[in-house]
Order: C-alpha cells, then structure tokens, then sequence
C-alpha cells in the first residue's frame, strides 16, 4: 500500500454497527374444562434484527494512490475522510464523519488482530452459532437462531415452534420440530388419578402427584390401520374395512415392534431389543419373546426413536391440563345410557354402535389429541401395579416378573365398554400377549436436541 493510503488508514478507524368382557379396568365422569399452563403444567379453570450492517470497507473500496504523488499532509482537508472518499453513507455504514474520525450512532467495534478496528456484525439478534461477528448466511433450521441473516427467525418451517403456540406446540421449547400428525406435550406436574369423591373411581386410582420432566411428541390420534399396514404389511384389525380406525387386535409385544418398525423407517434409534439385544420385530412379538430396553436402562424415556408412552405421559396428555373426570363439561352417566357431553368427546357403548370408528371424528383436548378417551384401549409401557405414594417423577412401573403373565396397562377406554371408563383416570390391562378387538396403541417420542 502506497505511504499517503497508509496515514489515512490510520487517522480513519472503520466503526460500523454490528374391551370390557374380560378386562380388568379401573376411573370417573366429571366436567369443566381447563386450559394448561404451558410452561408449568398447572390448570386454570376455563371455557374450553439483525444481520450484518451494510457498509465499505475504506481501506479496500478507496482507489489506490498515485505512487508518484507527494506525501500527503495529514492535516489538509483533502487527507480528511469524509462519506463519499470513503465510500461510507450515513445509509450504508450508519456513521457521521467528524473531523476526520467515525463518530459511531449505534455501532460496536472489535479490534483486529493487525491493530486496526473492524466492522463487527450488529449482536442484537442470535446469529446462527450464538457468537459475535459478521452474519454468514446458512439454511434456515429450526433451531431459535437467524441462519440465513434476513431478520427473521425460524421462518418458513412447518411445526417449528417459538415456545409460544397452542397446537402442535402448546408451549414446548423454542427450536424444536413437532412432526405432521403429532402434537408435542411440555413436562411438567400434574394431579394423577383421581379423587375419592369422583363417580366411577377405582381403588388403583389414588390421586397422587405426578412429574414429567421432558417434552414429548404423542401422536394425534391412535395408529390408524393405513398407518400400521404401511409400516409393517399387515393388518391384524377385526375391524377390516376402515383404514382410517385404529388398529386393533394388536398385543402388547406387536406394539414393541411396530414402534421399532417406525422407527427403522425414519432412520431413528431402536428403543425394544430382545434378551438376545437384536432389534425386536413382529416375528419376535408372535412368539412374545420377552423385551429390554436399548441402552440396558430402566427408563424408555431415555431413547429417541418411537415407542409407547409411559401410563403418566399418557395421562399428562390426555387431560391437558385438566383435573376433571374427562376434558369435556361434566359427565351425567357412567354405563351405556347416552350423554350429550361424553358424545361430543368419546365413542363408548352408548353411542358407538359396537364397532371404531375413523380416528378424529370427536373433540380434541386442548393439546389437539383426540380419541384419548374412548374408540379403542391404548397399550402403556408400564407393568401394572398400584401407584407408589408421593410425588412420581417420570414414573414407568415396576420391573417386569421373570416368568408367567405379565399384566401391561391400558388407557383410555373403548367403544365396547361404559362412560365409567371414558376418564382420563381409568386404568385397564390385559397379559401383554392377549389380543382383543379393541385394543390398539398410541405412539410417543422423547424430544432431545437433534428432534
């Protein structure tokens, strides 16, 4: 660089911004509804930019000196910096020229390594790694951050999440993706069971407190027969002839392995192995070879491919909030007589007819599901047993018995049995090899950071 650009290089520092016949059940009828906190679990009682700031750099768009020139004095006017030798505008590089320096208006500067200040791109808004400096353009992801530097965040992302919205959201964590046909479920404590004086209560159904700590994606509806036949080639269904019902006749075991077969489909992790530790799958489930866990732990919570929820994860969304009997307004009846208000909600004996029906006919909870009270039984992770006394965290049953039945549990009623059954709070179960007409399953997914 010629001598004269060098002083002015140095006196210009650059600063710009920068089923009910033989199943054991157990819950009650109630009303009112209640709108969930999102980020806390609790109920209320209800009715139902930034980018990187324009501007030249002086030192590289100011033409070269003549070499052959004389030195220039530094205190002419013409050695003095100013908007056009510059090529810095009020517009483009936001700063004012004053005497010969740049008086920042709303800019931050960081020093280079060779000494001299450079432009640092403006921080008021998370640029795509969370550090400071220019904005890079990158493909927009739903993560909470500006990846591609256009002022905006997340945009363009379908079932990305702010932590803000209701369905499919309903105020789960920033950045995160609730895939088309799931809803996601925030953690959080909740009112398990129910209370003694509720119609229809059981004695296994001792309200207790319940926490979920992590988020979870449940899917919108129970699996439909389409969505089973799709992932494994068959369909079990006694009740042939209506792809869009629940799958039913499906044992705890095909369940497992159909999860998994979800999974394998989506390039997921595998959360069912056999004792062997090889991926369990629907010739394992006919033989009901006994399952483990992926990762050799205790809790399925813990994995990330798709897999049935925990009997409270079910109930934390299946009342979304609520503490009432049902999510609906209050609940008259509790065998098979007809109720305007479980009929906007459930299909039970009283109004079913003695077959499923196309999955999201009826009302949806707050957290969008439906089908969570009646239509058919959903398979549980957990053994069954009596709830443990106090505060549950994550809670996921008891080990299962080394050899004879084992009992798995059953949730949210069926179109064969009563209204009794049709609470968030009723607890059924079968020996997790039976298969029954109206039995199907729901999935879950544990949300980490990869989604």
């Amino acid at each position: 660089m010629p001598r004269a650009l060098v002083l002015l290089a140095w006196a210009l520092p650059a600063c710009i911004t920068v089923p009910e016949r033989d199943l054991t059940v157990r819950d009650a009828a109630g009303g009112g509804s209640v709108v969930p906190d999102a980020a806390t679990g609790d109920a209320t009682a209800s009715g139902g930019t930034p980018g990187t700031v324009g501007g030249a750099d002086a030192n590289t768009s100011t033409p070269d000196a003549d070499p052959s020139a004389p030195d220039a004095d530094p205190s002419a006017p013409d050695a003095r910096a100013n908007e056009g030798d510059a090529r810095q505008t009020a517009t483009d590089a936001r700063t004012r020229v004053d005497d010969a320096r740049l008086t920042p208006m709303d800019a931050a500067v960081a020093p280079a390594a060779d000494g001299f200040d450079q432009p640092v791109a403006d921080t008021g808004s998370p640029q795509p790694d969370g550090a400071v400096g220019p904005c890079e353009p990158a493909e927009e992801v739903c993560n909470g951050r500006d990846d591609d530097c256009d002022g905006e965040t997340d945009e363009g992302i379908a079932g990305c999440c702010s932590g803000s919205e209701a369905p499919p959201c309903n105020g789960c964590p920033a950045g995160i993706v609730v895939p088309p046909g799931f809803v996601c479920v925030p953690g959080g404590e909740f009112a398990m069971g129910a209370p003694a004086d509720e119609p229809g209560r059981e004695p296994d159904e001792v309200s207790h407190r319940a926490r979920i700590t992590s988020p979870f994606v449940i899917g919108l509806t129970e699996v439909t027969q389409t969505e089973y036949m799709r992932a494994t080639g068959a369909n079990p269904s006694v009740n042939q002839g209506c792809a869009e019902c629940p799958v039913d006749n499906v044992s705890w075991y095909d369940a497992i392995a159909y999860a998994n077969a979800r999974s394998r489909a989506e390039g997921r992790a595998e959360c069912y192995l056999t004792l062997g530790g090889v991926s369990y799958s629907a010739a394992h489930a006919v033989s009901a070879e006994p399952v483990r866990l992926a990762g050799g732990g205790a809790s399925p919570v813990a994995c990330a491919g798709y897999r049935l929820p925990t009997e409270a994860e079910w109930e934390r969304a299946a009342r979304a909030g609520t503490v009432t009997p049902t999510y609906g307004a209050a609940v008259g009846v509790l065998a098979c007589e007809r109720d305007a208000a479980l009929d906007a909600i459930a299909w039970y004996c009283g109004n079913a007819g003695n077959r499923s029906h196309p999955a999201g006919q009826k009302a949806a909870n707050a957290f969008g599901l439906v089908d969570t009270l009646g239509n058919a039984w959903e398979w549980c992770w957990d053994v069954y047993d009596q709830y443990p006394a106090g505060l549950a965290v994550d809670p996921v049953g008891p080990e299962p018995p080394g050899a004879g039945t084992i009992n798995r549990v059953l949730r949210g009623g069926t179109y064969t049995g009563g209204a009794r059954h049709v609470r968030a709070a009723s607890r059924g179960y079968h020996d997790a090899a039976t298969r029954h007409e109206d039995v199907g399953l729901r999935l879950v997914r544990t949300l980490s950071n990869d989604h």
